[in-house]
């Protein structure tokens, strides 16, 4: 091409001639040898065709790249594409085109030619690679016991992962995002004991977060599995938030005592009534696009409580601050002088209204509200009526 001439050109006039010699030499041997087009990575029914045949040649498909790696440099050129894939399955026949279309959606750096990484992330699935793992790291930040840096956040989204059994060797790991995968098993994650968020969305798996519970697990994303029951979570004592849209649960279970969960997703399931939720303290719960009929374990708010819990919302942004605001003494509970004081402070001048509300609230009958009595009155569910995933 044109741009390497000029380039040859300007080495010579520097009297740089080894590096013009090494760029003659290299364009000579990218010259002889077909490159293919850079492409966007995407998935076409051609590399499916050809994952297959692979499958059925090869156990592992390391064994795969090995054999098609003639010269053993570590990377399949179109040439050894071409060899490789002529020796398997008579029954498939690739032309000129289709093999040049393989290798370029397989070679995403454009580099012509196709090295392990590129291989098994375009026929996969497999096991985690410790290369793989090193390119996906990311936020540097101090370890947890403040001794020294690493790369806390670890990304193999999209990867075709069938096993993450080499995690072991990266304990320093905070944040895991292992979406879009094929994996079925998360034991190997026990393995990491600082692990605090989780996205195993869009993989096969049919149990939540069945691993040894790290000690800080607190966000956990288990979107579009195969999940049909939920087993018991109660090892993962410091959970958070919990996402199982999109999979297969018919009913709720295992989470009684899971007391720090505040936020729970569980839309487009196959649940048909809201059971085992009683004693915890959700503040966000959506179960659309289920077919529930029936609320049990749970005091629905009558019109009266979602008044005053409207009014609320209007003038804080947490339930926890508009208890804190009526604490006037500061005194960790609510008297019916600080609560007839504080409501008449946001517009509530009826004196039936603080009695009934301090009334619903003083589960203990000491004349005070806590935050706990306080914050349980309003963590109950509304009633069924036009809300969005409920029967009517």
């Amino acid at each position: 091409p044109d741009s390497a001439l000029e380039s040859v050109v300007k080495m010579v006039a520097a009297e740089k001639f080894n590096s013009a010699l090494l760029a003659i030499m290299k364009s000579d041997t990218w010259a002889k040898e077909p490159r293919a087009t850079w492409k966007k990575k995407h998935k076409v029914l051609l590399n499916e065709k050809v994952r297959e045949v692979l499958e059925g040649s090869y156990e592992q498909m390391e064994e795969a790249f090995a054999a098609f790696d003639i010269n053993q440099d570590g990377k399949v050129s179109v040439r050894e594409l071409r060899t490789g894939l002529s020796c398997l399955d008579s029954a498939v026949s690739l032309t000129e085109e289709d093999i040049m279309e393989v290798m370029a959606v397989a070679d995403e750096e454009g580099a012509g030619f196709i090295d392990i990484q590129e291989f098994l992330r375009t026929f996969g699935p497999h096991a985690v690679s410790h290369d793989e793992i090193r390119d996906g790291l990311h936020s540097f930040g101090r370890t947890a016991d403040g001794r020294g840096y690493a790369f806390l956040g670890l990304s193999l989204a999209s990867a075709k992962l069938s096993d993450v059994m080499n995690l072991r060797d990266f304990k320093q790991i905070q944040t895991l995002d292992v979406s879009h995968n094929c994996l079925s098993n998360l034991a190997p994650l026990g393995c990491l004991p600082l692990l605090h968020d989780l996205d195993c969305s869009h993989n096969q798996l049919r149990h939540v977060l069945s691993f040894k519970p790290p000690v800080a697990l607190r966000h956990a994303k288990c979107s579009h599995n195969m999940i049909t029951e939920i087993n018991s979570l109660a090892q993962h004592r410091f959970l958070e938030t919990l996402d199982l849209n999109h999979n297969r649960i018919s009913r709720i279970a295992g989470l009684s005592e899971n007391a720090a969960l505040r936020k729970l997703l569980i839309d487009y399931n196959e649940l048909i009534e809201i059971t085992g939720l009683g004693g915890l303290q959700l503040r966000y719960l959506s179960m659309r696009g289920n077919r529930l009929s029936a609320v049990h374990g749970i005091t629905p708010l009558d019109e009266a409580d979602l008044e005053l819990l409207k009014v609320f919302e209007e003038c804080f942004d947490e339930m926890q601050d508009a208890f804190y605001a009526m604490d006037i003494d500061a005194s960790g509970k609510i008297s019916k002088k600080e609560m007839r004081e504080g409501l008449l402070s946001i517009g509530i001048t009826s004196r039936e209204a603080v009695d009934r509300l301090l009334s619903r609230v003083d589960s203990s009958q000491d004349g005070e509200a806590d935050l706990r009595e306080f914050l349980a009155l309003f963590n109950r569910s509304r009633p069924t009526v036009g809300v969005p995933g409920l029967a009517q």
